[in-house]
C-alpha cells in the first residue's frame, strides 16, 4: 500500500517535527506560522509526557517546558499587538549615561524592564479618533467632526507615544502615535522614539531601581501619586540627558520641541532644574518612604 500523500499544511506540520526531532521543534516554537508552533508544542508535550520519569533527560524536559512557555507568551503579546524590542545603539548609549548618574548616587545597575512596541490604538486616538482620521486638508475621511468636540492643544506622552505600566513593570511604545507625530508634526522618528524611551525608563527608575537601604516605591502608592510627581521625575531625568554637552544635539532639540506640545505635568520639571542630579536622586528616598501617595509639595520639601 502506498503511503497517504500529505496535502495540507497542518498535516505536514504534524509530521515534520517527528522527522526533524528536537532541533526542528525548537525552531518551530518561534515560527510565524501558527500550525508550525502548534505542532512543535504538541510534539514536545508528547515527549515530555513519555520521558518525564527519566532523570537523565531532566534538562531537556525543563528546556522544552521553558520554550513552550516562552512561545505562548510571545503568542499572547502578538494577540495584544505588542512585540518585544531592544534599544538601538544610540538608545543604549543614552541609557548608559543615565545609569552613570544613578550609580554615582548609590543605585545599583539592573536589567531594564521589558520594552514592547505596540500597534494598538493610543488612548488619545481612542478619545479623539478624528485626530488620526484627519486628512492633509484638515477634513476627515470617515468621521464627521462634532463642532462641540475640541481635541486638546497639548497632550501627554502616556496618551499618545508610550507608557510605563508600574503594576506589570514594562514599557510600551505606541508605534501609531510615533508615526502620527512624524507625519503631522515633522519629528524625526528615531530621535522621538529615543526621547520617549528615556522618559519611560525615567518612570521605571523612580519606581523600581534598587538602592541598598532604600526600598522600591510601593506600587500602589507610586501609581496613585500626583501626576505632577510622576511626570516631573520622568521629564527631569530625560532633561538631564538632553542637557549634556556631548549628547547628540538632535536628542535635545527633539525633547524641547516635544515639550512645547505637552500638558502642564510635563513642564513642572522646569522648577527642579536648579537642583543637581545628586541632590534630586537623594530626595527619591523620602518619596519612596512615604506611607501615602506623594504630592508635588512633598518632593519640593524633600529638596
Amino acid at each position: 500500500m502506498e503511503p497517504t500523500p500529505v496535502n495540507s499544511t497542518t498535516d505536514s506540520c504534524e509530521i515534520l517535527p517527528t522527522v526533524g526531532g528536537l532541533e526542528l521543534a525548537k525552531k518551530w516554537l518561534r515560527s510565524d506560522v501558527p500550525a508550525q508552533r502548534k505542532a512543535a508544542e504538541n510534539w514536545l508535550l508528547d515527549k515530555i509526557d513519555s520521558l518525564d520519569k527519566i532523570d537523565s533527560l531532566d534538562d531537556m524536559i525543563r528546556e522544552a517546558r521553558e520554550m513552550i512557555g516562552e512561545a505562548r507568551e510571545v503568542a499572547l503579546l502578538q494577540k495584544q499587538h505588542r512585540i518585544p524590542c531592544n534599544p538601538n545603539g544610540d538608545e543604549r548609549k543614552l541609557i548608559a549615561r543615565l545609569m552613570e548618574i544613578t550609580c554615582r548616587n548609590g543605585y545599583l545597575p539592573a536589567a531594564l524592564p521589558p520594552i514592547l512596541k505596540s500597534s494598538e490604538t493610543p488612548p488619545l486616538f481612542v478619545a479623539y479618533p478624528e485626530l488620526e482620521e484627519e486628512n492633509e486638508n484638515g477634513g476627515t475621511d470617515q468621521i464627521q467632526r462634532n463642532e462641540q468636540r475640541h481635541p486638546p492643544d497639548t497632550f501627554s506622552i502616556e496618551d499618545l507615544l508610550g507608557a510605563y505600566e508600574p503594576r506589570l513593570q514594562r514599557i510600551i511604545i505606541y508605534e501609531r502615535g510615533i508615526e502620527w507625530m512624524v507625519v503631522r508634526k515633522s519629528f524625526d522618528k528615531e530621535w522621538l522614539s529615543a526621547v520617549v524611551l528615556i522618559h519611560e525608563i525615567g518612570h521605571w527608575i523612580t519606581h523600581q531601581l534598587p538602592k541598598p537601604g532604600v526600598p522600591t516605591w510601593r506600587t500602589d502608592l507610586y501609581d496613585s501619586s500626583e501626576r505632577y510627581v510622576h511626570e516631573g521625575w520622568a521629564q527631569l531625568i530625560t532633561w538631564w540627558i538632553a542637557n549634556q554637552d556631548d549628547v547628540d544635539r538632535q536628542f535635545k532639540d527633539t525633547f524641547e520641541k516635544l515639550n512645547k506640545l505637552q500638558s502642564p505635568p510635563y513642564r513642572v520639571f522646569e522648577q527642579f532644574k536648579w537642583a543637581s542630579p545628586d541632590k534630586v536622586m537623594a530626595s527619591l528616598k523620602t518619596l519612596r518612604l512615604l506611607q501615602r501617595p506623594a504630592r508635588l509639595e512633598d518632593w519640593e520639601k524633600a529638596l
